[in-house]
């Protein structure tokens, strides 16, 4: 090990923070280099994802609207919200909030499970790629304004030679002054315009970094054995916000916010004699955050009217249901082994 962290093995001397070769190499510099580099990163790995390392934060909103952070109790991690959790916080949300915490392994275990079915899902690839179309539009039509905007400095430019150079035949001081107007003139319109070249050049940037991150979420392979740094990143491409809505201690509904728009629901329960259950929801279901249910739209059954047995009238019904119930209505459809560690 202390041939890879000396630079006098692959034969530089360092002497006041200047290199100066030896001439005698132990190992080649390429191969000095790279396991260097190597010991660096699994270096910044080690000290970056502890146990206490947050891959959903600024993610995770509890229903007061404040983020969730993970607070340790011996060796049960759990996202609480900041304004229960942390001090200062606590003091400046009033009232209190009243919301509970979840697990962090198992949250971080159905997300990821949720962003595996994603990944390979069709539905979730068509929004993506719907999504990068309209960016790449957007950066064409960026790109057309950009040679429009030259073409006017190109043009102002063109003017201002014009100009100066008709002021070399003239001698009259009202006149050559009135010409050195009109070229200050000229010169801070093709500044503004530089300036709002520079603008679209960063929309530009932008809408290809959001590009670059669809298409990363779309051909991340060996997904079992991703770190959880590594899943956190994809978390951060793919999620908006999840929101965690805890009336009850130990149960409640997971909420998930795609970027491209898809919204998925999971309700998440936790007992000492039933264990650990979570269950996928249908999509037509909606969430409620003024209630803090699921909302339910259901066809009443139809009933035939006296006069006409063959009309039928259809009828929708809506209803709401707590975490408990939709548990109760869908056990055993839908659930998720939570038993494994995400923290590989």
């Amino acid at each position: 090990m202390v041939i890879l962290k000396q630079t006098l093995y692959k034969g530089i001397r360092v002497y006041k923070g200047i290199e100066y070769p030896t001439g005698i190499e132990i190992v080649s510099p390429e191969l000095w280099n790279k396991a260097h580099l190597a010991i660096q990163e699994n270096k910044t790995r080690a000290d970056k994802y502890t146990k206490h390392y947050n891959p959903l934060k600024g993610i995770l909103k509890c229903p007061c609207g404040c983020n969730m952070q993970i607070v340790a109790s011996g060796n049960n991690h759990h996202y609480a919200c900041v304004a229960r959790a942390n001090k200062k916080e606590k003091r400046r949300h009033k009232p209190e909030c009243p919301y509970f915490g979840i697990n962090v392994k198992d949250l971080i275990a159905i997300l990821w499970n949720e962003v595996k079915y994603r990944i390979l899902d069709s539905e979730y690839k068509a929004k993506s790629n719907e999504k990068m179309d309209a960016l790449k539009a957007e950066n064409f039509q960026l790109l057309q304004q950009i040679e429009v905007k030259k073409g006017e400095i190109e043009s102002l430019k063109a003017d201002q030679a014009t100009i100066i150079g008709n002021m070399a035949l003239i001698t009259h001081t009202n006149i050559i002054q009135s010409f050195e107007a009109r070229v200050n003139e000229i010169d801070d319109k093709i500044k503004e315009i530089e300036n709002t070249i520079k603008g679209i050049k960063k929309e530009i940037t932008k809408n290809e970094r959001k590009i670059s991150d669809e298409n990363k979420a779309q051909s991340i392979k060996e997904l079992e054995e991703m770190t959880i740094g590594g899943k956190a990143e994809i978390f951060k491409n793919m999620f908006e916000t999840v929101i965690w809505d805890s009336v009850k201690t130990r149960r409640g509904i997971l909420v998930v916010n795609y970027k491209n728009g898809i919204q998925m629901m999971y309700v998440y329960k936790s007992t000492t004699k039933s264990g650990k259950i979570a269950i996928n929801l249908p999509t037509a279901f909606e969430y409620n955050p003024e209630t803090h249910k699921v909302i339910v739209k259901s066809m009443k059954q139809p009933q035939a009217s006296p006069e006409s047995p063959f009309n039928f009238s259809l009828e929708t019904v809506t209803s709401e249901h707590s975490a408990d119930e939709m548990i109760a209505s869908f056990k055993g459809e839908e659930e998720y082994d939570l038993s494994q560690s995400i923290w590989g």
